[in-house]
């Protein structure tokens, strides 16, 4: 582990290990378990463990911008990992770095989730107010 500013920084693999539009899991020794993904020139490192159904990711579906969960397809953007379609919350990310052909993940954070939380209680709210159901007038019908 090496600290760069004032961030803590592990090493995670080489780029030549992420295939091209690919994906790769790792495990780093703190037990963090980390799914990093190459879209064109970019590089991007999320948790690797689907928040629903605690699924690998790594044993979903990838086209190179959307990442999708084999078992109940949720399926999120690969750049932002916001949810998409099905999914109901977004991804934990990991702050990454590439330096001299090397990928290093940064510690993770309950801060670095809340944006997330915050589209996610939207998310439910919304769904709350379009939901059908029975209208209640507050009076007992005679």
């Amino acid at each position: 582990m090496s600290k760069v500013g004032m961030m803590s920084l592990t090493r995670l693999c080489r780029v030549e290990d992420i295939p091209k539009d690919g994906m790769q899991r790792f495990e780093t020794e703190s037990g963090d378990k980390v799914l990093v993904l190459n879209s064109g020139d970019e590089y991007y490192a999320y948790q690797a463990i689907c928040p629903h159904q605690e699924v690998e990711l790594c044993e979903g579906f990838y086209d190179g911008s959307v990442l999708t969960c084999h078992q109940h397809l949720w399926q999120w953007d690969v750049k932002t990992g916001a949810p998409m379609g099905l999914a109901e919350t977004g991804l934990e990310f990991f702050e990454l770095q590439v330096k001299d052909g090397e990928i290093y993940i940064g510690s993770s954070s309950a801060l670095d989730v809340a944006p997330l939380l915050v589209r996610r209680r939207q998310h439910d709210i919304r769904r709350r107010r379009f939901r059908a159901g029975p209208v209640h007038s507050g009076h007992r019908p005679d």
